[in-house]
């Protein structure tokens, strides 16, 4: 699963996950099919996710996606942190992310995504960083 890293971070196990760059709706589809086999190894609740795109298109139909695995997955991810979207993309992706009901985050870098989800695994009174 090149596509998915298991990470420890101070204690913490974080699943990272990369989206090739200029990735189209098939390929993150089969992206996250890779991140799907390995959510079963943890329990309801417990998973912190950081997903990494690069040059990534906003569309209608990621959109809709991402409505789709957000409301899949609200009962086994306790937060995820994106990467990877420009300034534009963060207004929309934040008002997706508002909606969605999960406890999320953009975060300009990898590094800043970790330290953020490591804070979130300590928490638990709602959303971090807004």
């Amino acid at each position: 699963m090149a596509n998915v890293t298991e990470l420890d971070f101070k204690g913490k196990k974080i699943l990272q996950t990369v989206f090739p760059k200029g990735s189209d709706i098939p390929s993150i589809v089969g992206v996250l099919a890779e991140t799907k086999v390995l959510l079963g190894n943890y329990k309801a609740g417990t998973v912190l996710s950081v997903m990494v795109f690069d040059n990534i298109e906003v569309t209608d139909a990621f959109i809709n996606l991402f409505e789709q695995v957000a409301k899949n997955n609200l009962s086994i991810v306790k937060a995820t942190a994106f990467v990877g979207f420009s300034a534009v993309q963060k207004g929309l992706f934040n008002a997706m992310i508002s909606l969605s009901g999960i406890k999320a985050h953009l975060c300009d870098t990898v590094d800043a995504a970790k330290e953020w989800l490591a804070e979130a695994a300590d928490a638990d009174d709602g959303l971090l960083g807004f």
